[in-house]
């Protein structure tokens, strides 16, 4: 039976492929009009109509993506961002008209949103939390947030957005944020509340919690009055409550509907899918769906392929030009050089494979292999000697904790820290004797950089903790300077202090900047800044003397994570290793609108309120 439905859901698209723009504002606006009219004189009218919409290109590319669409409530406003993944513009598009306007300042904009009066756009862009009156007007900054995966815009003028330590929520007319939900790494590894959506009333919000590496874990219920958790589904991603008392959510590239009660927050019946061609978020985020519905029944999604369709570890010199490739996995994040240069380390979860895990890149000999085997292994790190490799993984009392284990396989891995909190390595001292780390999420501090000595048994100690995030540290070869990121100033920028007294610190980036890496000699220090690739030479003994930071090249690889260096520097400084994922042509992917969804759907999917 619900072949049968999937097999009803997917009706015939191609004659409405490409339709001129005209035809879809007559039929959006037949639609705006219907929408008021009498329902004993709506239910003689046509029913669901599907067709393909013309945009300009698509803020598409392999990174990680925040949602790129969005409809206002009534259905006669679509933004969608138009650019490169990094760089998109807002446009704004009117389905009842043939008008299309490109949103003045809203360059490298992310996740569009609409009050609920249609009159706002609220995004996110250079840091901040921002809004836009669509029909113009000057952009209010409400506050300040990093990346955000995901809005919504309450009746009573309450924004709650995704934020880098959960939901947070705001006035619509600024202020300072407040937070709503809190990660819990003890989890599964939980590192991220995305997508979120207010319930009926607005006491009730709905979101997807995401771990590491961007894996999809549960749709979440958190209810406003009690500060209670609920999850209502396995699995899945921004979810959806509708007029019709559906949830729609979207999974392995569909679009699935089961029946939700609002008030007693249970599902109604099975889930069942209704659109089979969605495309979702890239191999780092294969919890998003990139798909919109308003209230009176319009649905517009990006039809095209899943895009995990899989990543690889791509070797460049130092103008960008390819080297060598690895081959395509599933999914792949976090590539390391062993110190010698003769072998890669990665984390990466194979076609048939669920789960990330550790594994070895042999560059002479050509070989794959499994270090990790009795638990998932993320974000692998490399020991000074190359004798063993640490990484972060779910330790037995909860929270995401380091572990390392011997290079060669043997042995079994040992786990370094415990605790409730989500921890990564990223540097070591020369000595191998000292392991330094982030670490999230303390409330008051946010994210933090520790330090494990293994001079006896000692518990990490803090080396960098304010009331701002530091997080990706990096340190110099001679164990002189400490480099990290820091959102001190309103968005991530590099610093270096003197290690270990770090009593001295020197702001490197001037535009932002991320993910810092050392040269083997110490004479340069690399971040990134978006997909530009920067190096500032660093001269000095007693200073760090940084010269004025250049751009070596501008590569399509995979952005910064949050978590953790998505590249490496190769031991001769010539070259770096990045992750590549598979490209997306213009040609595979298209916004497709279907009008009077609604009544498709409760076709489909009944509604069982007994």
């Amino acid at each position: 039976e619900q072949a049968a439905l999937e097999q009803q859901a997917q009706l015939p698209v191609d004659r409405w492929k490409r339709l001129a723009p005209w035809v879809v504002a007559l039929l959006a606006a037949g639609v705006a009009v219907w929408s008021f009219l009498q329902p004993e004189e709506r239910a003689a009218l046509p029913t669901a109509t599907h067709m393909a919409l013309e945009t300009r290109q698509l803020a598409v590319g392999p990174h990680p993506v925040s949602p790129i669409i969005a409809l206002s409530r009534d259905g006669l406003l679509l933004a969608y961002v138009s650019g490169k993944a990094d760089k998109g513009q807002i446009i704004l598009r009117r389905l009842d008209s043939f008008e299309e306007t490109t949103l003045v300042g809203t360059e490298a904009a992310q996740a569009p949103f609409f009050s609920p009066d249609g009159h706002w756009l609220g995004f996110a862009a250079d840091g901040y939390l921002k809004k836009v009156p669509v029909d113009g007007g000057d952009i209010t900054a409400l506050c300040q947030v990093e990346v955000m995966h995901g809005a919504a815009w309450s009746s009573d003028d309450t924004i709650v957005f995704s934020g880098a330590e959960g939901l947070l929520k705001i006035s619509a007319t600024g202020g300072e944020p407040v937070l709503l939900t809190e990660e819990e790494p003890e989890l599964r590894g939980e590192v991220g509340h995305h997508n979120p959506q207010f319930l009926p009333g607005g006491e009730a919000v709905i979101f997807v919690t995401v771990a590491s590496g961007g894996d999809p874990l549960e749709i979440t219920l958190f209810d406003r009055t009690n500060r209670e958790r609920k999850t209502l589904l396995e699995g899945g991603g921004n979810a959806r409550f509708l007029p019709t008392g559906h949830l729609v959510y979207a999974a392995e590239g569909k679009l699935f509907v089961v029946g939700f009660d609002p008030e007693k927050h249970t599902l109604l019946g099975t889930p069942v899918s209704v659109v089979t061609d969605l495309m979702m978020g890239f191999p780092l985020e294969p919890s998003l769906g990139h798909f919109t519905v308003s209230d009176n029944g319009i649905l517009a999604y990006l039809s095209g392929p899943t895009m995990a369709r899989g990543s690889r570890w791509v070797w460049v010199d130092r103008t960008g030009n390819t080297l060598r490739t690895g081959e395509f996995q599933k999914r792949m994040f976090g590539p390391k050089f062993s110190p010698d240069g003769t072998r890669i380390a990665v984390s990466a979860e194979r076609w048939e494979q669920s789960g990330s895990q550790v594994w070895i890149e042999d560059l002479t000999r050509g070989t794959f292999s499994r270090l990790t085997f009795e638990r998932e292994g993320w974000w692998p790190l490399w020991s000074p000697d190359g004798q063993r490799i640490a990484f972060t993984s779910l330790g037995a009392e909860g929270g995401a904790n380091l572990f390392w284990r011997s290079a060669d396989g043997s042995g079994t891995s040992q786990q370094l820290t415990r605790g409730e909190f989500y921890r990564q390595s990223s540097a070591w001292t020369r000595d191998g004797r000292t392991l330094i780390f982030h670490q999230s999420r303390n409330p008051e501090t946010g994210w933090d950089v520790l330090a494990l000595g293994f001079d006896g048994d000692v518990e990490p100690r803090p080396l960098l903790s304010s009331r701002f995030d530091e997080l990706q540290p990096a340190l110099s070869p001679d164990d002189r300077w400490l480099a990290y990121v820091s959102n001190e100033t309103g968005r991530s920028e590099v610093y270096v202090r003197r290690y270990p007294d770090l009593a001295a610190k020197w702001q490197i980036s001037n535009q932002g900047g991320t993910e810092p890496a050392w040269s083997s000699q110490g004479k340069e220090l690399f971040y990134r800044d978006g997909l530009k690739l920067m190096v500032v030479e660093m001269s000095g003994a007693e200073v760090p003397a940084p010269g004025r930071p250049q751009m070596l090249f501008e590569g399509d690889f995979v952005a910064d994570m949050q978590y953790g260096r998505g590249f490496d520097v190769a031991p001769d400084d010539q070259g770096f290793v990045f992750m590549e994922q598979s490209s997306v042509a213009d040609a595979d992917y298209e916004l497709r609108v279907v009008l009077d969804w609604f009544e498709e759907l409760n076709r489909l999917v009944p509604v069982d309120s007994g």
